[in-house]
């Protein structure tokens, strides 16, 4: 009968042999590991230092960084009261040009005004553009109603223009109108007489003229009148009723007659 395996010399000096084996293995390792975690406490020490380095960088950063936003909160400040100061100056100035050009009703008022709002860095278009429409509106329709103005006019002038015309026109026909004449015993032609517009009384008759007056069966080409003194005409241009007339002209008597002229009292 076998002997088991435990009892055996050789299976313990295997033992032994296993076990100064797992000793040395064990030796070996914390050796091992103790070399690393030195390595490792010098990084982290490196690092902690590094750390150390940003945080004072960090520190002056900040003090920096809140200097110079104290800075720029102070330069905002005198840059708002800034503009609001210059605000205010180019809004009066806009208002000032708007109230002129409203007031004139102006074009280039209005172009003036446009032009200062534009090139103006503290003032925007979109603030004045009612009243800017508004403006412009009122010029349009003061520029339409004067246009419809001047047509107006001009057809009132041509209306007026010619009806003068045809005012002159009837009165150089009638001027030029032949006489209107009748046949009478011994074909005889006498023009039709006038009514004789009433005289005034006369207060100290004088005696008539004792030059020659023509006698009724003699022809008479021309006579003396005076449009503007009577209606009257004259034979002799020396007639006394001539002796106040204004302006005299000669005509037919044939003509003077359908005109209107009857004979002059003092050559009867």
């Amino acid at each position: 009968m076998k002997k088991p395996i435990h009892k055996r010399w050789w299976f313990w000096v295997i033992i032994v042999f296993l076990g100064l084996g797992l000793i040395g293995s064990f030796s070996n390792e914390d050796t091992v590991k103790k070399e690393d975690y030195q390595k490792l406490e010098a990084k982290v020490k490196l690092k902690n230092n590094e750390i150390a380095e940003l945080k004072d960088h960090l520190t002056d950063s900040k003090t920096n960084i809140d200097k110079l936003k104290d800075e720029k909160e102070a330069i905002q400040d005198k840059l708002s009261v800034y503009e609001e100061k210059e605000t205010k100056i180019a809004k009066k100035e806009a208002e000032k040009l708007l109230n002129s050009a409203e007031k004139t009703l102006n074009a280039t008022d209005l172009d003036k005004a446009k032009d200062f709002i534009n090139k103006n860095e503290f003032l925007s278009v979109d603030s004045f553009s009612s009243q800017l429409d508004s403006i412009q509106e009122k010029i349009d329709k003061k520029v339409a109603d004067k246009k419809q103005k001047d047509e107006n006019a001009k057809k009132e002038a041509a209306a007026k223009k010619k009806a003068e015309q045809e005012v002159e026109a009837k009165r150089k026909a009638a001027e030029n109108k032949p006489p209107t004449i009748k046949k009478d015993d011994g074909d005889k032609k006498i023009a039709e007489k006038a009514p004789e517009p009433r005289q005034a009384p006369k207060t100290n008759p004088q005696p008539k003229q004792t030059e020659p007056v023509p006698k009724s069966n003699e022809t008479v080409t021309t006579v003396f009148v005076a449009p503007q003194s009577g209606k009257k005409y004259h034979y002799s241009s020396d007639c006394r009723g001539l002796s106040r007339a204004n302006a005299v002209k000669t005509m037919s008597k044939n003509e003077a007659i359908a005109s209107g002229y009857s004979l002059c009292g003092f050559e009867d």
